[in-house]
């Protein structure tokens, strides 16, 4: 995992090579996150997740995040996910997503913190014959007042989570299917 500092907020990256046999479960199942068979499929996860709209390939999305944790108070935001190219010669980029500004005022719950940077984005490449890198950057300030260190633990876990979640569903779907 390395990070990488702008602005005093960090970028996590984390990148996982794979053979070709663990890449062919793994690449369709990124390139699904934002569809209605994606394994982020999130009526099925938990109810703190709403998807607002859906069209080609994006997803506009709300997510209230309960925090139980002392003197911390819980968040929410809305997110764009995209398939889109960032530019016309990117040809690496799976999915990216970020933050936006709310739609109301104020989204749905007055004592939550509204997370207003933030961004990720998917990435893979053929790094040899038979060997592919799949990578995943993060950026999110969790907002209000955590100390930088939390922050880094947050996010790191975070991404480590995603990371591992998605693997265990493309594994999950192989064994299903077999």
């Amino acid at each position: 995992m390395r990070k990488n500092s702008i602005k005093n907020f960090f970028i996590l990256s984390l990148s996982i090579a794979f053979s070709e046999t663990d890449y062919d479960r793994v690449y369709p199942l990124l390139l699904s996150l934002n569809s209605n068979d994606g394994w982020t499929d999130i009526k099925e996860i938990d109810d703190s997740t709403n998807i607002i709209n859906q069209y080609d390939k994006n997803l506009i999305g709300y997510q209230y995040i309960k925090v139980d944790i002392p003197f911390f108070e819980d968040r929410e935001y809305y997110f764009k996910m995209s398939r889109e190219q960032i530019i016309d010669q990117d040809t690496t980029t799976m999915c990216f997503w970020l933050l936006l500004e709310p739609f109301k005022e104020k989204a749905n719950n007055i004592n939550a913190i509204y997370l207003e940077y933030g961004a990720g984005i998917w990435k893979s490449e053929q790094i040899s014959p038979g060997k592919y890198n799949i990578s995943y950057r993060l950026y999110m300030d969790p907002g209000g007042s955590i100390p930088t260190f939390v922050v880094d633990i947050i996010n790191e876990t975070s991404i480590i989570g995603l990371f591992q979640d998605a693997l265990n569903e493309a594994y999950r779907r192989q064994n299903t299917r077999s």
